[in-house]
């Protein structure tokens, strides 16, 4: 019996042994909760309580998030351009600068190919009026015009440069006696799959002689390269203050802005042009000087990389009031410059200081 009794303690010990549930060094940090291991968490900081979260500082154009008014992640809008394939509202959200349903798409087929500008310089102008042509290579269309006068006299410009036939650049300038006037005569010539000049007349009545006038219109096929500015009826040339503000708006717009000469040609009507050539609106870049009274010079807006020019445009306005536009006897040239940039000359013989703006309007090179 006491043999027997001793076995059975011996059993129940060795039974006991093999259920012992004691953790090792190992098993230290598990639980068993039924099978699944679950680690428990380290009570000493290491549990992320939101002191980890960078907040940044502010909206920025590096911060992997669309905010501001960026067309897609940290670009467009006020950020550098979108790659293709990113979404864009506009051409200047894009580095190409063309978006196409809300994509950058690099491979837009602009319309204009083979550019190349053109130029001539008739004889001095000694007195009087007088107006030339400049035309493109045959086989070539106009997409856009200007010119640069080299005389000293105040306002040399006649207030006309425009487009006279779809081959062809008008320029007009004056000379007072004894005053010789040299103009320089461009024209931006190219292939293009579309073309149309569309032109908008601005009648100034009688009771509004010498008052400021702006000129919209709308291209009915393409974008606009150009906008180009000259007097109605061919009887009325003259110093006519034309034009300080000249530039294309989205989406395929074009502005003028006028101001007839004061106590002459009461009634005065002046027409601007639209030349519509691209099949999208190209883009701008544009460059500022201030002309201090008296002061002469000139400003030049180049196009990115990669892009060349179609086009150009000027703006004046004062510096104390950037509402109040100021009149062309500033404007001595409104002309490409390569085939890359835009170039604006002034002659500040007025009564403010100005804002001089060259705008350059670019596509991508065909």
């Amino acid at each position: 019996m006491r043999t027997s009794l001793l076995l059975t303690s011996l059993l129940l010990a060795l039974a006991a042994c093999g259920d012992d549930d004691t953790m090792t060094t190992a098993d230290a940090g598990r639980r068993d909760t039924g099978g699944v291991d679950a680690f428990v968490g380290d009570t000493g900081g290491g549990v992320d309580t939101g002191g980890g979260v960078d907040t940044g500082p502010g909206e920025s154009c590096s911060d992997g998030m669309r905010n501001q008014d960026e067309s897609d992640t940290d670009c467009g809008g006020v950020c550098t351009g979108c790659d293709e394939g990113q979404s864009c509202n506009t051409p200047s959200d894009c580095t190409m600068g063309a978006c196409e349903g809300g994509v950058c798409d690099a491979s837009v087929d602009w319309g204009i190919t083979n550019i190349e500008v053109v130029s001539a310089t008739p004889p001095l102008l000694e007195s009087g009026q007088r107006c030339e042509q400049v035309s493109c290579p045959e086989g070539k269309q106009v997409i856009a015009g200007g010119f640069h006068t080299t005389s000293t006299e105040n306002n040399p410009h006649d207030g006309t440069s425009r487009p006279i036939t779809d081959t062809a650049w008008e320029v007009c300038s004056r000379a007072s006696i004894g005053e010789d006037t040299e103009t320089v005569l461009y024209a931006v010539c190219a292939n293009v799959a579309s073309h149309v000049i569309d032109t908008v007349d601005a009648v100034f009545p009688a009771s509004t002689d010498g008052m400021r006038h702006a000129v919209d219109l709308t291209c009915s096929s393409g974008a606009t390269t150009m906008v180009g500015y000259g007097p109605m009826r061919d009887d009325s040339r003259g110093n006519t203050n034309m034009a300080p503000y000249s530039t294309p708006l989205p989406p395929g717009m074009a502005r003028a802005l006028y101001q007839p000469p004061p106590s002459v040609r009461r009634g005065y009507a002046a027409r601007s042009y639209a030349v519509c050539a691209a099949s999208e609106g190209p883009n701008t870049n544009s460059e500022m000087v201030v002309a201090d009274l008296g002061a002469t010079g000139c400003v030049t807006a180049r196009c990115p990389t990669g892009q060349v020019m179609v086009g150009g445009s000027h703006e004046f306005f004062s510096t104390t009031d950037t509402s109040e536009w100021s009149d062309t006897n500033r404007l001595a040239a409104s002309r490409p410059e390569g085939t890359d940039g835009w170039h604006v000359c002034y002659n500040n013989n007025t009564a403010s200081r100005t804002q001089v703006t060259a705008r350059v309007h670019c596509i991508d090179a065909p």
